[in-house]
């Protein structure tokens, strides 16, 4: 029982410091903070759903990157005439010259205005090539190429060195995808953990209430289901369950 206190403690001393951070916690953080536990994966896991639930934006958790890696992306009707729209848009931008690009990367060290409007131009083909490979199925590749977009023009305007200029520009394309990845896959998460708790909620309310007449109390709900009565009266208000 007092290894349980102790870890319980620890836990919320974990979640003060991402609310700290402004409600955001790092994967690397959470394996620190409990490594002298040895905790399984499966542990690590429940760790991370347990801060999730709680409003916390677990980061670095890119286990479907390997995967979108050097992988196009399946693209529906829809994604296909948005590609060809945005492309054929492409077409109208003059083509790159000769040298251009590393020209254009001298000028916007030196604050050129106009050099970064264009060098920005140069990689917007980029952009859709990177989005096709790594945006995740459940995004829509114009919401990833805009992401991308994004990036690509903040990474011009922090543009500070020739050397691998090229390469950091990219890298800042493929990490705004790969953070709009991330988002969905955490909104998803936390719906899926939403509706399994309102099933094991609804269950629990037919379990403990046998005929009409009998009252449960959120205490006894959030003993039976290990759950905060914060989190049950949340989801009662949700359900409608809470007259």
């Amino acid at each position: 029982m007092e290894d349980k206190l102790q870890f319980q403690k620890r836990l919320e001393k974990l979640m003060e410091e991402a609310k700290d951070a402004g409600d955001c916690m790092s994967q690397e953080r959470i394996e620190e903070y409990f490594r002298e536990d040895s905790l399984s994966g499966e542990q690590l896991a429940m760790i991370k759903e347990y801060l999730l639930a709680r409003g916390i934006t677990v980061t670095g958790c890119r286990g479907d990157e390997a995967l979108a890696e050097g992988k196009k992306k399946k693209l529906s009707p829809d994604e296909e005439a948005y590609l060809k729209k945005y492309r054929n848009e492409l077409s109208l931008i003059r083509k790159e010259e000769e040298g251009e690009r590393a020209r254009l990367i001298r000028e916007v060290i030196m604050g050129d205005a106009l050099a970064k409007g264009r060098l920005a131009e140069l990689y917007l083909e980029t952009v859709a090539e990177i989005a096709e490979k790594i945006a995740g199925p459940d995004i829509f590749l114009g919401d990833a190429v805009a992401e991308g977009n994004v990036n690509l023009l903040l990474a011009v305007e922090r543009l500070d060195t020739e050397a691998d200029a090229d390469a950091f520009i990219k890298e800042e394309i493929r990490r705004g995808i790969l953070e709009l990845n991330e988002e969905q896959s955490e909104q998803k998460r936390r719906d899926e953990m939403m509706v399994n708790k309102v099933e094991r909620l609804e269950a629990a309310m037919k379990e403990l209430t046998e005929d009409e007449d009998t009252k449960f109390s959120i205490e006894e709900l959030s003993f039976y289901l290990e759950m905060t009565e914060e989190e049950i009266r949340d989801i009662l208000n949700l359900t409608g369950e809470d007259k």
